[in-house]
């Protein structure tokens, strides 16, 4: 008994190589994209760290000086009016 080959189905050469570069491509892309997003998350860290790092220096500055509202171009600061609603 001879056993009958069975053909192989096959894209051309030029098409494999167009599929394995397009993939190749698209997960360099999504790598890119995960990279990003640990970025990112870094970054939003950070902002957080200085939006608490902002709050204590202000308690700080309201503690000295009072409610104010300070000139960020040169520190001069005028007192803010407190509001009584009750």
């Amino acid at each position: 008994m001879t056993k009958k080959k069975e053909k192989v189905n096959k894209i051309t050469d030029k098409e494999l190589e167009l599929v394995q570069d397009q993939q190749r491509n698209l997960n360099k892309v999504l790598g890119s994209i995960g990279v990003l997003e640990m970025q990112k998350s870094a970054l939003v860290n950070r902002v957080n760290e200085l939006e608490k790092e902002v709050e204590e220096t202000k308690k700080d500055l309201e503690k000295a000086y009072g409610n104010i509202n300070i000139d960020l171009s040169d520190g001069s600061f005028v007192f803010m009016e407190e509001n009584n609603d009750e």
